[in-house]
């Protein structure tokens, strides 16, 4: 997972073109939180987010995930930009 992270921040065009919106990351996302991996599955919406900063689905389930995992202040800063949205 730390590598796909390393490509796209060296390559952010691998999260461009029609391909991000037709991507549903949830089944990636979801494997990383069942295989415990919060930080990667966090980091990996984050970068989904970068690409699809309207996506009111990905950063409630962010949000959530980081609740889960004690970083509430960064899960109350997404649901206040959820409201904003």
């Amino acid at each position: 997972m730390h590598a796909w992270l390393k490509q796209v921040e060296d390559d952010p065009s691998l999260l461009s073109g029609q391909f991000i919106y037709e991507f549903n990351p949830y089944g990636l996302l979801n494997q990383l939180a069942e295989l415990g991996l919060y930080s990667d599955a966090i980091a990996a919406g984050e970068k989904f987010m970068t690409v699809r900063p309207e996506d009111r689905g990905l950063m409630v389930w962010v949000s959530e995930l980081c609740h889960r995992i004690g970083e509430d202040e960064k899960a109350v800063n997404l649901l206040y930009q959820v409201a904003l949205i």
